[in-house]
């Protein structure tokens, strides 16, 4: 039990650096870093230890170090898993769908090195590109969420009674609409809201409301005109998921925790807060940086309540006798 609590703040560890590894790829984005390393990937201007004369090839290295990282603490994790639990365990599925979406991000990052788009190209295939690689970046953190939450579950339970534990799926139908829309307004605030960083970078307002009336009736570039709409949207749908969550929490109360809800809650306002903040300051790099960092907060939050809503534990292997 005591190597799998060092697996727990492992976990919690390789959690938190994943936040702070997509903070570092928005700092990139924002500050023209992207082309830093040239067109070269996974080496840096075609070396491995590159010469750091320009500040844009010492933050896009740094970054790439951070991602090197994850790969290395993703199999750790995959092995540890492997290692300490039994076949189809739950622990064991997160760990391979760690890799999968690591894998991902890996190819994802490449092809926006590879084919150019970055610092200021503004076509359509980077604003795509850009969205598939935040909702794989979601799909990443919250996979090493479940697997945290079921670890630090698992010790909890396990100190308790002595039991080794597995999680399977409650089939919980009557939760499961509201839980996937509330997963998919997520999806799409933050898809939406990665665009609209792109289009902030790209095109810096100068003043607030800069153009909204050209840019509306010209469409001279799509990824200007969705970054007005980004606000409306993300509070509107913001307010929706709070109107599911909370009937999600009302129909099972007994068996959640109000905590998550009511911290679920908080962050959505000041996430809103957050965002006309960084509207009103011309979107500074580091107003960016809290608006996601919040974001990615609000997600695991989601995920933590998700778990406990559609997950639940089993006894896999009674005590031996002493």
């Amino acid at each position: 039990m005591k190597k799998k609590r060092y697996f727990s703040f492992f976990l919690w560890g390789f959690l938190f650096f994943n936040i702070y590894a997509v903070l570092g790829g928005a700092f990139v984005r924002a500050t023209h870093s992207g082309a830093g390393c040239g067109a070269h990937w996974p080496l840096c201007n075609g070396q491995i230890l590159p010469s750091i004369s320009r500040v844009q090839t010492l933050i896009e290295f740094v970054h790439r170090i951070s991602s090197g990282i994850i790969l290395i603490a993703t199999i750790v994790t995959l092995v540890i898993s492997f290692l300490f639990y039994p076949k189809k365990h739950f622990i064991r599925k997160s760990s391979i769908f760690i890799l999968i979406f690591v894998i991902i991000e890996a190819l994802v990052g490449a092809a926006l090195v590879y084919y150019g788009w970055v610092y200021k190209n503004a076509s359509p295939f980077r604003a795509l590109v850009v969205s598939i690689h935040l909702m794989n970046t979601l799909l990443l953190i919250g996979s090493i969420s479940l697997a945290a939450f079921a670890v630090s579950k698992e010790i909890q339970i396990s100190n308790l009674n002595n039991f080794s534990i597995d999680f399977i799926y409650k089939k919980n139908i009557k939760n499961l609409f509201p839980s996937l829309i509330t997963l998919f307004i997520v999806f799409i605030i933050c898809v939406t809201g990665a665009v609209t960083a792109l289009g902030d970078t790209l095109y810096q307002p100068k003043f607030v409301g800069e153009n909204i009336i050209r840019d509306l009736e010209n469409h001279e570039n799509f990824i200007k005109t969705i970054r007005i709409f980004h606000p409306l949207l993300a509070i509107g749908l913001a307010l929706l998921s709070l109107h599911f969550v909370w009937k999600i929490y009302e129909e099972n109360k007994d068996e959640l925790n109000k905590d998550n809800f009511s911290l679920f809650t908080i962050l959505v306002f000041l996430q809103i807060i957050v965002g006309f903040l960084n509207i009103f300051l011309l979107v500074p790099v580091w107003s960016q940086l809290i608006h996601l960092f919040i974001a990615c907060v609000l997600w695991v939050i989601a995920i933590r309540i998700y778990f406990e809503l559609f997950f639940e534990p089993i006894i896999i292997e009674q005590p031996q006798n002493k």
